[in-house]
């Protein structure tokens, strides 16, 4: 049932692609009124908010499908192949992707920064990305755009297909999304306190002292709650992702030029210590430019010491191309392979689950 599904679900997004996701602002609606319900200063209760929306939300749908599939099996795949259509998305990035590549090569930069700005938007980017995004070049729009699609396709299609594998029916999708999207909305508030805080800067300068002493008490209370829902939320979609995200490295290692994607994953985990979801996307970008050949992220500064112990592992460092239009080309390509891998990965595992009962 799953491998048929998930087939369909596949050729309906082909030829049926959704222009937006309906569920995601759906879902994001949810945990924003369930936060707004349950927010006050406590960290129980904002371990309790996380348990009840990612754990809770599961839970029902597991009842809900064991019910369903009680009921007739045909019932239950009707069931499946919507929640696979509603949750699972890699055309629609792909073409998204493809617009922009079509922009920059009809050489519309404006057009470009408009599409890449509103995907970026969808998935909650930093500010980092956003500037770079609105006031970069080509190259800088062309790499930026090939990040976004590696971590598109594994939060929308590779980790959800691999949580499908793992749990019954659609609660391993269910439970992915959902720790993706509390994850995503709780960090989003936190960005949102600390820029008002910083916009309101200029104005308490010009307060009282006493006055002054008593607005950042207020503001960082504020910014100590927003935390404690920040670092909840990050921590439970760690461990969510932890086993996919090194499920689609190896992945891109396997479908692309997996020694130089080997090199640079090992490398990455030489100097990430792997304790927040973003430690992950950076583990999936360092394989995703070494199974490319692309230079998607910037390495970060070291101390000089440090540069010193760590000289053999530099200069043993891959040469890899800087993005442009030509090689976005290369991001498609990967992600179609993968795709491909996933899928006879998957009908081996059917076929093992199948042929069990004859044993």
């Amino acid at each position: 049932m799953l491998l048929s599904s998930l087939f369909i679900t596949f050729l309906l997004e082909y030829f049926l692609t959704p222009a937006e996701d309906s569920f995601d602002k759906y879902l994001s609606l949810v945990i924003n009124w369930v936060r707004t319900r349950l927010d006050i200063d406590d960290k129980k209760i904002a371990l309790i908010s996380w348990l009840v929306l990612v754990l809770g939300s599961s839970l029902a749908l597991w009842a809900l499908w064991e019910l369903i599939l009680f009921i007739h099996p045909i019932l239950a795949f009707v069931f499946l192949v919507i929640f696979l259509y509603m949750n699972l998305g890699f055309k629609r990035f792909i073409n998204v992707f493809l617009k922009i590549h079509s922009h920059l090569k009809n050489e519309e930069i404006e057009q470009a920064r408009l599409e890449i700005n509103d995907w970026s938007s969808t998935v909650k980017s930093n500010q980092v990305v956003i500037e770079s995004i609105e006031n970069g070049d080509p190259r800088q729009i062309a790499r930026e755009a090939t990040k976004l699609l590696v971590l598109s396709m594994h939060r929308n299609l590779f980790a959800p297909i691999f949580w499908l594998v793992v749990l019954p029916g659609p609660v391993g999708i269910l439970l992915y999304r959902t720790s993706l999207f509390v994850q995503r909305e709780w960090n989003q508030n936190r960005e949102s306190v600390d820029n008002s805080d910083f916009k309101n800067d200029s104005v308490q300068i010009s307060m009282d002292n006493d006055d002054k002493h008593t607005e950042e008490k207020i503001e960082s209370r504020k910014i100590e709650q927003f935390d404690k829902y920040a670092e909840i939320a990050s921590q439970g979609f760690f461990w969510f992702d932890w086993l996919p995200a090194r499920f689609t490295a190896l992945v891109f290692a396997i479908v692309g030029n997996f020694e130089d994607a080997f090199a640079q994953g090992r490398k990455q985990a030489t100097e990430v210590t792997y304790k927040s979801a973003s430690d992950s996307d950076q583990l999936i970008l360092a394989v995703g430019e070494g199974a490319m050949m692309l230079s998607l992220t910037i390495p970060t500064a070291v101390s000089g010491t440090q540069q010193l112990d760590n000289m053999d592992d530099l200069s043993s460092r891959p040469e890899l191309l800087e993005p442009d239009i030509n090689s976005m080309k290369f991001a498609i390509g990967l992600m179609w392979r993968s795709l491909i891998l996933c899928m006879v990965i998957f009908t081996l595992v059917s076929f093992g689950y199948f042929l069990r009962f004859f044993y």
